[in-house]
């Protein structure tokens, strides 16, 4: 394109294209240069957005990663059996509590 409008330029210059035909032309040229770049932008905008949602995911894939092969480690150790009595002892089904007698409240005036 830049080298179209070189060469309109040139034939501007020589007399071969007249004035007004140029000005039309490089009218044309300039806002057409505005619409690309504008549409640049907000294409290198996205790609940012994806990139960096791609690097979010990568992230949580590494994550999760590593959390499973900690888990076969203490699998395979043993110590995965201490975590899971550990998790019994702490979640206690409602049902197993002792039931408590309701107690009236007191009214403080």
């Amino acid at each position: 394109m830049e080298k179209l409008i070189c060469k309109i330029y040139e034939d501007n210059a020589l007399g071969k294209l007249p004035d007004a035909r140029y000005a039309v032309l490089d009218e044309q040229y300039a806002k057409e240069q505005d619409v690309f770049s504008k549409e640049i932008e907000e294409i290198e905008t996205a790609l940012g957005k994806q990139e960096q949602s791609r690097k979010s995911a990568d992230k949580a894939e590494e994550r999760k990663d590593r959390l499973h092969q900690n888990y076969l480690k203490r699998k395979e150790s043993g110590k995965q059996k201490e975590y899971e009595d550990i998790a019994k002892g702490v979640f206690v089904p409602v049902n197993t509590l002792p039931k408590a007698e309701m107690k009236k409240a007191k009214r403080s005036a």
